[in-house]
């Protein structure tokens, strides 16, 4: 029984060596190499967290003595560049998001001019004439109707 669990256990153990020495080869494959940044936007990376993410290897890999200097300054400059440009798109699609905005609200204030150009005041048709409502009377001006709506300065 004692040799049962002696051998469980050193198998257990076997399993999670093994599991520790692959798990960094299979992340690394996984999150893709630098000079595959196309790749990375499959993985659902955004561009700049791709670039970003080859930066921190290029530096890591310069400081390990793995890329030389003139090597490691082409693909900063590189790298860099296209940072910039992302960035410049991003900022393109956020103004373009507020000037869609600002052209909503302006549509919606064009929405509550009368007809005549003057600023519609009333809060919605009368109901038993139809006629318009202004937001601060208590009776329709047409029919004498309550409309029940209380103003400011009705309470």
């Amino acid at each position: 029984m004692l040799d049962a669990i002696i051998v469980l256990i050193g198998a257990l153990l076997a399993i999670f060596s093994v599991a520790v020495l692959t798990y960094p080869l299979v992340r690394s494959r996984s999150r893709g190499q630098p000079e595959m940044l196309e790749a990375a936007g499959e993985e659902g990376l955004s561009e700049l967290d791709s670039i970003y993410e080859s930066i921190r290897t290029l530096q890591l890999e310069y400081g390990l003595g793995k890329v030389g200097e003139d090597m490691y300054r082409q693909h900063m400059n590189d790298y860099r560049l296209r940072a910039a440009t992302a960035l410049r798109r991003r900022d393109e699609k956020q103004t373009d998001a507020a000037l869609l905005l600002e052209q909503q609200v302006l549509l919606a204030r064009a929405a509550i001019v009368d007809a005549d150009g003057s600023p519609a005041d009333s809060s919605g048709p009368c109901p038993s004439c139809g006629g318009a409502l202004d937001q601060n009377a208590a009776e329709c001006p047409k029919c004498a109707a309550k409309s029940g709506f209380s103003g400011p300065d009705l309470q």
